[in-house]
């Protein structure tokens, strides 16, 4: 698979993916209880899907920094080629495949979800006994009966008598009818924002441009939003909040209508949400309407004198 891949889009690819490997072959071989294969070999194609996601988000950062919606490769090449704050490039590989970067995807991602789990999993068996319910401990507190009566009933010299130790079946106490959930309700709770028809790609595209930014980073929709960012600390986005849709594109004020309106604000319902992107998107067509009528008076009229 590596050589394929090197062949196909270059050699100096190879190094660092052929090293990533033999690490993940060596943990897997040093401890396989710690490393099983089955997660190396998931772990290795996730590695792979990370590489091009980086390199889709850098092409996206260098569109909107050169102000475009489409570029050629040419300017692609042009742009990533110049000169970065430190010397370098502008464009540079991802470093996903680099397992030893402690600012590499596998170091600040891949390793902290392990110690999650893991420690997840240690705490589990602490808790588990004080997780007790009502129930368990009543059905261990009749045990703890059943086996302390015969000693306590039991006479010496003569067995119990049958009617002693035959115990009364208690009547069972009918259950009561639950109560009837509201479906609506729900069907609602079961749905997640972001909501409603999706946006075009040219409006979804001018959505990604016209975002604010805050320290040079796209501003997250979803934090600043009811829906909340599912990424937290691992978001590539500032999590700056973003205060008032007043100003902004109105392809940005329908990306974070969908996502529920601004958390300062009140939440706007699911079924509101095509309506309110629907009203947004016929005044800004009128908005530019408007802005082109004069120059078509101004044709008409040089046609007429024309005439």
């Amino acid at each position: 698979m590596i050589e394929t891949f090197c062949l196909i889009y270059g050699q100096e690819h190879g190094w660092e993916r052929k090293k990533a490997r033999d690490e993940l072959i060596r943990q897997h071989e040093s401890n396989a209880r710690q490393y099983p294969l089955q997660a190396m070999m998931t772990l290795w194609e996730e590695l792979h899907w990370r590489w091009w996601e980086e390199l889709h988000a850098t092409q996206r950062e260098f569109m909107a920094d050169m102000g475009v919606d489409h570029t050629t490769k040419d300017d692609l090449k042009f742009y990533g080629m110049a000169q970065n704050s430190t010397g370098g490039t502008k464009f540079q590989f991802p470093t996903t495949f680099q397992l030893s970067n402690p600012d590499a995807y596998y170091s600040t991602v891949v390793l902290k979800r392990v110690e999650r789990r893991y420690d997840n999993a240690m705490w589990d068996i602490v808790n588990k006994y004080h997780s007790t319910t009502p129930k368990q401990k009543a059905r261990a507190r009749a045990g703890e009966v059943a086996k302390a009566k015969p000693e306590d009933g039991k006479t010496k010299g003569s067995p119990p008598k049958a009617k002693e130790t035959k115990a009364k079946t208690p009547a069972k106490t009918p259950k009561r009818p639950k109560a009837p959930v509201d479906a609506g309700a729900k069907a609602g709770a079961a749905t997640t924002y972001p909501a409603g028809a999706r946006l075009s790609s040219t409006e979804a595209s001018t959505s990604t441009k016209q975002s604010p930014k805050h320290d040079n980073k796209l501003m997250c929709w979803d934090h600043s939003c009811h829906s909340g960012c599912k990424h937290g600390a691992e978001c590539r986005s500032s999590h700056k909040q973003i205060a008032s849709m007043s100003g902004l594109h109105w392809t940005v004020q329908a990306q974070l209508v969908k996502r529920g309106g601004l958390a300062s604000q009140s939440l706007i319902p699911i079924d509101q949400i095509d309506s309110r992107v629907s009203a947004m998107r016929k005044q800004a067509q009128a908005d530019l309407a408007s802005k082109k009528q004069p120059r078509a008076a101004g044709a008409s009229e040089a046609e007429e004198k024309a005439e």
